[in-house]
């Protein structure tokens, strides 16, 4: 039915671009997090989130908020692998524990994301 409208469009993955179009206005508010090439920048600039232009808002590095009564969870940034290797046996063969480093409440995670 017409008087069913969405309220908002969530877009996870690669959102940001080279060759973005921010003169578009989209008629439903975008909310984005990102992992493509302006990750870093958009994080840097805005970590608690923005509107990025008319109708499209970064939600931020992470952390709740609520768009249109819903309440949102979010995290945006890339995977470094090298947190999440696999622990190699030391000098004496033993193992360091096995799995993997993931981390730790108390970890310093604005230093290492």
């Amino acid at each position: 039915p017409e008087d069913q409208k969405f309220q908002a469009v969530f877009c996870v993955g690669e959102f940001s671009s080279e060759e973005m179009d921010l003169d578009a206005k989209p008629s439903v508010p975008i909310y984005f997090i990102d992992c493509g090439p302006a990750c870093q920048d958009l994080i840097d600039e805005s970590p608690q989130g923005d509107e990025v232009t008319e109708n499209v808002h970064f939600l931020g590095h992470f952390g709740v908020t609520t768009v249109a009564g819903l309440k949102v969870a979010f995290l945006s940034g890339r995977l470094k692998p090298e947190l999440f290797e696999e622990e190699k046996e030391d000098e004496d063969g033993q193992e360091g524990g096995g799995g993997q480093h993931l981390p730790q409440a108390g970890d310093n995670l604005a230093a290492k994301y």
